[in-house]
């Protein structure tokens, strides 16, 4: 029996974040490559240590450079409207921001690379074996 293909999460999303609202559109792989430059640019190239590291501080770090380069690249309306570079944001303003970037945008990226890395050849292989 061959599995059913998998379902696509939706291309795009709308996020709100003080009082106005913005339309992301999942990346192509020229973005996605940027978006991972940036964080290793924006972490001095400690991004890895960041990640295996598990004070709460380092977490608040790794998170928040997610969300900088992400948004630097899927929101450039974003930081127009807040007049100011991301990394200059007040902690408070960047934590409403990281709750938005968690809950809606991450959520949403992961789906995507759940996607992404499946093999469906693989599983297609399985179920005929099957």
């Amino acid at each position: 029996m061959k599995a059913e293909p998998q379902k696509l999460p939706s291309r795009t999303i709308s996020v709100e974040f003080n009082g106005n609202s913005y339309e992301i559109s999942y990346p192509n792989t020229g973005k996605l490559i940027d978006i991972e430059l940036l964080k290793m640019k924006l972490s001095d190239n400690e991004y890895k240590s960041l990640s295996s590291n598990f004070s709460s501080t380092s977490s608040w770090a790794k998170y928040s450079i997610d969300m900088i380069a992400t948004l630097t690249y899927l929101v450039p309306d974003l930081k127009k409207d807040m007049r100011i570079n991301f990394t200059e944001m007040e902690a408070l303003d960047a934590k409403e921001l990281l709750k938005v970037y968690l809950k809606k945008i991450l959520s949403w990226l992961m789906d995507w690379q759940i996607v992404l890395n499946s093999d469906d050849e693989a599983e297609e292989e399985n179920e005929e074996g099957n």
